[in-house]
């Protein structure tokens, strides 16, 4: 008797087991952040066909060189804490803290220069909207994303 009991209870957790794998692995994922934004800023903007065109071949051309930078910052990050595990080389720390600030200028730049091509595809009535836009890229780029929306005041709008 007390064999059959963990029989059936070694079966009955298999299947449970079984179950909660199916689950897991057909449940769709997440749509990680910023995963939607170029929809989300045609969309905001009013872009026509030629538009948005334009605006994805300008995204994917950023992402690149993004991805680029990321991948650069994330090698010189790790050189520098490597440095952890060796006797103190103050010299090759401050190079490393230099080369990092220039990656971050980097992509400050490429980003600004971003949108900058992107307002010039822009029309006059969505230029008033590229304006409101900005304020929710802003709250992506700086980690503010989860924060209520601060409301502008009328001489931050002109």
């Amino acid at each position: 008797m007390n064999n059959k009991a963990y029989r059936i209870g070694f079966f009955v957790l298999l299947v449970i087991n079984v179950a909660l794998v199916m689950f897991f692995i057909s449940m769709p994922k997440p749509p990680s952040p910023g995963a939607n934004i170029m929809e989300e800023v045609s969309s905001k903007l009013g872009f026509n066909e030629e538009q948005k065109n334009r605006f994805v071949a300008m995204a994917k051309l950023h992402r690149e060189q993004m991805m680029a930078l990321n991948k650069q910052e994330r090698e010189l990050t790790r050189k520098y804490f490597s440095h952890l595990r060796q006797e103190d080389q103050e010299g090759q720390l401050q190079d490393l803290v230099n080369s990092i600030q220039t990656v971050q200028e980097s992509k400050l730049k490429l980003t600004y220069n971003h949108f900058e091509e992107v307002k010039t595809i822009c029309n006059a009535d969505q230029i008033a909207h590229f304006d409101d836009l900005l304020d929710d890229i802003m709250r992506v780029l700086t980690g503010e994303n989860n924060r209520p929306a601060r409301q502008r005041t009328e001489d931050e709008k002109r």
